[in-house]
This record gives C-alpha cells, structure tokens and sequence, in this order.
C-alpha cells in the first residue's frame, strides 16, 4: 500500500481474479511516460504491458497470462519514472 490519498492513475484489473485474461485500465492526467509492468510475489519483471509516452486520458490494455502459475502478481503503473501505483492481480 502506497498511502496516496486518491489514486493517481486509477489503475484497475478486471476480472479479478482471473483465468488467463484480464483488462487493466489506467488514466493519465498530463503528459508523461508511463510503464505498466506486472512482477510475480519475488518481485521479478513478468512482463511489461506499456512502455511509452501518453497524452492525457484512459487507456485499457488487454493481459492474457495463461502461461503464468496460479497465484498473486503485482501490477505497477509508473509515471515518468516514479511508481504511483500498484494493485494485486489473482490469477485462478
């Protein structure tokens, strides 16, 4: 838990849990470079989902992770190199 009042980027997954696929939804507020990368409990990159600059808005990204082992993994949204949020996926 991050302690941030309101959500920055209002960064979601659904469903979740899930079974293989899910949408993760993020909003940006200005212009930034932004990273959605998702690490296993260990704390090792699974797979990053987003790596670029972003205009202001909401963005989707679908996520299939059927290759991934049931259990909890992180999903981090990074602004501009500095994590602002992150959010537990379970996978099923």
């Amino acid at each position: 838990k991050m302690g941030l009042a309101a959500p920055e980027m209002n960064l979601t997954a659904f469903p979740n849990p899930g079974n293989g696929n899910s949408t993760i939804k993020y909003s940006v507020d200005v212009p930034s470079k932004v990273t959605i990368a998702v690490y296993d409990m260990q704390g090792k990159l699974v797979k990053v989902l987003a790596d670029k600059k972003h205009e202001p808005g909401v963005y989707t990204i679908p996520w299939t992770y059927t290759e991934l082992a049931q259990g909890t993994y992180t999903v981090a949204a990074i602004k501009d190199g500095v994590a602002k949020q992150l959010i537990k996926v379970v996978k099923n």
